[in-house]
Order: C-alpha cells, then sequence, then structure tokens
C-alpha cells in the first residue's frame, strides 16, 4: 500500500520546508566562513526547499563566476537526485492512482513524460518562477527516468548558474543591480515564450 510511503514523504517533504525556514540565516553565515564547502551548502538549502536563487547569488558574491557556477551546479544535481529517489520511493504508487481519473491531469503529466522529456524539463529548471525541489518533488512522484531527469537537470541549470553569477559579480564591479534585472527580464522573457511554444507543442488542443 502506498499510504505509508506517502505519510513518510509528507512528513520528511514538512520537516525539510520547516527547517529551511527556521535555519536559513544560520546557513548563510555558516557558508560564508567555510566557502571551499559551497556545494555541501547548496545540497543542504535544496533538501531545506530554500529558492535556489538563494545560492544563485550567494555563489556570484562569494567565487568567480564560472567556479561559483561549477559549485552550485555540483550541490544542485546532488541535491536534485536525493529529492527525486524520495519522491519516487513515497509518492509514485500514489500519483498513479491520481491521474487514472482525470484526463486534463494527465495531460500535463504527458508534458512532462512525453515526446520530449529533457526539453520540458529544462525548460522547468530554466525558468525562474520554477521551484527546484518542487520540481525534483514532481519528477520523483512521476517516475521520469533518471537518465532523462538528470539530463534535463543538469541543461536547466547551467544558464541559470552562469547567469546568476555574472550579475551578482556584474553587480559587485558595477555597484548597481540594474543592468542585471535588465538581462533578467530579457532572458525571462525568451524563455516563458520559448516554454510555452513547447508545452503547446507536447499538449495541442483537442477538437470536439
Amino acid at each position: 500500500m502506498p499510504a505509508p510511503r506517502v505519510l513518510l514523504g509528507l512528513l520528511l517533504t514538512v520537516a525539510l520546508v520547516t527547517g529551511g525556514v527556521l535555519f536559513h540565516a544560520e546557513l548563510g553565515a555558516w557558508v560564508q566562513q567555510r566557502p571551499l564547502l559551497f556545494p555541501l551548502f547548496v545540497f543542504l538549502a535544496q533538501l531545506l526547499f530554500i529558492p535556489r536563487i538563494t545560492m544563485l547569488v550567494i555563489s556570484g558574491l562569494l567565487f568567480p563566476p564560472v567556479l561559483a557556477a561549477g559549485l552550485t551546479l555540483l550541490g544542485d544535481t546532488a541535491a536534485a537526485v536525493v529529492v527525486w529517489a524520495w519522491s519516487r520511493w513515497s509518492f509514485s504508487e500514489a500519483t498513479d492512482g491520481f491521474f487514472a481519473g482525470r484526463p486534463k491531469w494527465r495531460r500535463v503529466r504527458d508534458s512532462l513524460c512525453g515526446r520530449s522529456p529533457v526539453l520540458a524539463l529544462t525548460i522547468l529548471r530554466i525558468l525562474p518562477f520554477s521551484h527546484f525541489s518542487t520540481i525534483s518533488l514532481v519528477s520523483g512522484a512521476l517516475r521520469l527516468p533518471l537518465p532523462v531527469y538528470v539530463t534535463g537537470t543538469v541543461l536547466g541549470c547551467i544558464p541559470t548558474a552562469l547567469f546568476y553569477a555574472f550579475a551578482a559579480d556584474w553587480s559587485l564591479r558595477t555597484g548597481s543591480v540594474l543592468p542585471a534585472i535588465g538581462l533578467g527580464v530579457i532572458a525571462f522573457s525568451v524563455v516563458a515564450w520559448l516554454s510555452v511554444r513547447s508545452f503547446r507543442n507536447e499538449c495541442p488542443e483537442k477538437s470536439g
């Protein structure tokens, strides 16, 4: 029966989110004192469901942009696999029952697990308003294959890791965040447009 797994998964998720809310300041101070352990900080922060943008910006403030992106990507990938694994174990059987009688929701699922799952996951990882650990939970619950999941995660995390690291570094050098905000708006607009086109192709409207 999937019920015990669902209950354990929910309890663990609530505990991690609560820990992130209560101890985010302590984690930030900890990593500033131990910058070489930054990937571990990213890993722990993702398990605590702290928004990824926090680590991306901090990485650009602490390290040169390319190094910052690499360290962040290492922690992101490790955390993504852990969250995927516990979500698959906890929620996948219950998810099958949820979609059984809900054709509209199945279309949303199929857009992620259908013809181009790597592309769909890559776009979701790039979009700034998508929560990193929540996407990992959903991917595990939908039984997204691990090779596809890791590939989409890495491809989606590389652009954002580089962008925010360079934006934070630029802000430090210029003393202004306006250029970074402008670039962020442009990047968001392009990715949003591409994502809408992609999901329309994956989920064409049915007539009748």
